[in-house]
């Protein structure tokens, strides 16, 4: 079953064939059977079906009666037996396992072809199916478990009672499978930009890119064998990589220095990239002076130390050098070149994502950051005076260069990244090799009753970025009085770079665009709205007063049409905003979870789709809400979350209200 348990009666003909087969036994005269039609009549008019008094459903429960004593049985005792012979391998196409179990028995119960008999069937060839699928689940790990009913389609809150474990635990493998499949995704990215490659320079790639053996063993379809041949190759050239290695350990194992992870909080997680430089400044200050070199003279570092007995001993040489000191060091004040991918100018944030199914209330922030990096180390050998020679200190240097979180040792390629510290934005989109672009600018209202609306714009904010160098393209204008609106601007050769638009009550639009040769591009922008927004509370018990908010209390809302999202707060003495998407009278899919410190305390759930001409001139839009009283019961919790849309029908929330003119606060 791939639904959630719903309360509801069974059809009818079933609840007819169960006391059937109840009264089996009883004879077959005509005096027998208007008694036992009589008595099942009663019985199911008591359970809440019309049969006494509904002459079309008692015709029906006859006919049955007659079949039965005809077959000299009941048809559920042959319709239970052929579900209770089913296998896991019949019930895998639960549709065909239904289809055959009614030819097979249609020959001698006729009805049973009925199309509407067929999902009363189809129901409970899948509750077998379920409860192989449960049981096979509960065969493996936790963890498995989940996973195996969830690649089975099977519905969160069936899942959570099926196998007795916690929201909190389902979310948990829920968002582990997100970054798996974002890691898969990145896998398969890495793989198309390396498409006509040797399959050796392939797996280097991905392994430079930290992708596990067994990934590439899934995605890029090679042998073990063929993974550890260039691994191998791999480690003898980290011999010489080691203080870009211990750069790598600093970035990742800092809790100040986004690298790789994630968190459940709604509130993105930002990061400003000069405090990660101080940071990693400050690191190398301190960390690279306690690097020493095997086999020379050091103080060996004690045994509370094991990271760096393990970590801070480079062994270079075979040789032994008694008398020689190795120390290396970097100052804060030296050059410093820092790079880190994906970034919004001088900041780094978090992406947002949320759960499926009964855990969409669940926000989680998810961030994976890659680094180049590139500073000189000062190298100071000391060798002490001996009979042969007076002591002697030489000094020198080399730069540690990192690229995408990997050693690099060669000079960074300039489509990758640059640290020429003379090359500016301006040099770079100027005086690199050039190309024109026209860029075309237009509104486009996607509809589903009118298809797209397209109409030209101007004013269209225009940029082209190549890697980390941004370069104004200008804004879109008419031209051929009012004809058309475009910009043209030559910008440097670059492949697959980033075509922006933006333009204030529009989505910021981008596109890839690869500057080969003169090229002319359309650029579609979506018109939205913001307005601002207040919530106000229906208690359960008197859901025709409204209530204000209260200092703990807070309100998620999301709003979903086809390929837009979006989503605000509120809270206590806040004040929040919503996008919409304008121009059309749009369908949403509208949820609000309202909240506690501690818990989800009610919500509203509904197809909603606002008037256009009211929110063109919308000052605000007041949401209402249903408060339920205070539970630590789950079931509870996940049968309020799961059934959101009923409860707010059930207590007539009402619908949002959009206010055009300004309300006295």
């Amino acid at each position: 079953m791939t639904a959630g348990n719903e309360i509801s009666k069974e059809p009818l003909w079933i609840a007819m064939e169960k006391r059937i087969l109840e009264h089996a036994s009883g004879g077959s005269s005509a005096s027998d059977l208007e008694s036992a039609i009589k008595k099942i009549a009663s019985e199911l008019d008591q359970s809440g079906y019309s049969v006494s008094n509904h002459a079309g459903n008692l015709l029906q429960l006859r006919w049955a009666m007659e079949e039965k004593n005809r077959n000299g049985k009941a048809l559920m005792q042959d319709l239970n037996t052929a579900i209770k012979k089913l296998t896991f391998d019949d019930v895998e196409n639960a549709k065909a396992a239904t289809a055959r179990i009614i030819s097979a028995l249609g020959a001698t119960w006729p009805k049973l072809q009925d199309s509407e008999r067929k999902p009363a069937i189809l129901d409970m060839v899948e509750d077998v199916r379920l409860g192989f699928l449960v049981q096979r689940a509960k065969e493996r790990s936790e963890g498995g478990g989940i996973r195996y009913l969830i690649d089975s389609e099977i519905a969160a809150d069936v899942i959570l009672e099926s196998l007795g474990i916690t929201q909190e635990r389902y979310a948990q493998e829920v968002a582990a499978i997100k970054a798996e499949e974002a890691k898969k995704e990145k896998v398969r990215s890495l793989l198309e930009a390396v498409a006509d490659k040797p399959e050796e320079e392939r797996i280097k790639h991905l392994i430079n890119h930290e992708i596990t053996d067994e990934l590439i063993l899934e995605i890029a379809k090679v042998e073990l064998g063929s993974i550890e041949s260039v691994r191998k190759s791999m480690e003898e050239e980290l011999k010489d990589q080691f203080l870009e290695l211990r750069t790598i350990d600093l970035l990742a194992l800092d809790r100040d220095i986004p690298y790789t992870d994630m968190e459940f909080t709604c509130s993105p997680k930002t990061w400003q990239i000069k405090d990660i430089e101080n940071t990693l400044k400050y690191l190398l200050y301190i960390n690279l002076p306690r690097i020493s070199v095997d086999r020379t003279n050091y103080e060996p570092i004690p045994k509370q130390y094991p990271y760096e007995q393990n970590h801070y001993v480079w062994p270079i040489t075979e040789e032994k050098y008694g008398d020689t000191h190795v120390s290396f060091s970097y100052d804060e004040s030296w050059p410093f070149e820092l790079y880190i991918r994906p970034n919004q100018g001088k900041t780094l944030r978090s992406n947002a994502n949320r759960g499926q199914g009964l855990l969409n209330v669940l926000c989680l922030q998810l961030w994976h950051f890659t680094y180049d990096v590139r500073y000189p180390v000062l190298v100071t050998l000391k060798d002490d005076a001996t009979r042969t020679h007076e002591d002697y200190t030489f000094n020198f240097g080399f730069d540690v260069s990192i690229n995408h979180n990997m050693p690099d040792k060669s000079n960074f390629a300039s489509s990758t990244f640059s640290f020429d510290t003379t090359a500016s934005e301006d040099d770079y989109c100027s005086g690199a090799k050039a190309n024109i672009l026209t860029v075309h600018t237009f509104e486009n209202v996607s509809t589903k009753e009118a298809g797209d609306l397209i109409t030209e714009i101007d004013d269209v904010d225009i940029s082209f970025t190549c890697v980390n160098m941004r370069c104004p393209v200008g804004e879109s204008e008419w031209q051929f009085r009012g004809a058309v609106s475009y910009v043209s601007k030559e910008v440097p050769y670059c492949v697959n770079g980033v075509l922006r638009g933006e333009k204030e009550g529009y989505e910021e639009v981008e596109m890839f665009v690869t500057t080969d040769k003169e090229k002319s591009v359309d650029l579609y922008l979506r018109p939205t709205v913001e307005i601002p927004i207040s919530i106000i509370k229906h208690y359960e018990m008197s859901p025709s007063v409204e209530e204000e908010f209260e200092e703990e209390d807070s309100a998620y809302i999301t709003l979903e049409a086809d390929d837009f999202g979006s989503e605000g707060a509120f809270s206590y003495n806040s004040t929040g905003t919503l996008k919409l998407l304008a121009n059309w009278n749009y369908e949403y899919n509208l949820t609000i979870y309202l909240m506690d410190e501690s818990t989800i305390r009610g919500g509203y759930q509904i197809i909603w789709t606002p008037d256009w001409n009211k929110l063109r001139s919308a000052k605000e839009i007041i949401f209402h809400v249903l408060e339920r009283p205070y539970s630590e019961d789950p079931e509870k919790l996940a049968e309020m979350i799961t059934k959101m849309d009923e409860l707010s029908l059930r207590y007539s929330i009402p619908d949002p209200e959009i206010i055009t003119v300004i309300r006295p606060r």
